[in-house]
């Protein structure tokens, strides 16, 4: 299984890569602490606030975990839009 979701650019020239906006992605849960309160209470993903930093400082969430993280977000009435929380490089 991959552990970084990326697609190829429509330009493929250069190659570039659409990243996750690792960071992005946590605050839409508020920050690290909450995202893993939250991954808790709803009981999906067990985890705790230090793997999300590292996921932060990595710069990549892993694909199982980030289905999660979507089906968290519809659960608790924010869901996610990947396409706002992307970037080039």
């Amino acid at each position: 299984m991959c552990d970084i979701l990326s697609v190829m650019s429509a330009d493929t020239t250069t190659h570039e890569r659409t990243k996750l906006n690792v960071a992005a992605i946590i605050r839409h849960f508020g920050d690290a602490a909450n995202l893993a309160r939250l991954a808790k209470v709803h009981d999906i993903l067990a985890i705790n606030h230090s793997v999300v930093r590292k996921w932060k400082e990595r710069g990549n969430i892993p694909t199982p975990h980030l289905m999660n993280l979507i089906w968290l977000a519809e659960k608790i009435g924010k869901p996610i839009d990947l396409t706002h929380h992307t970037f080039r490089g």
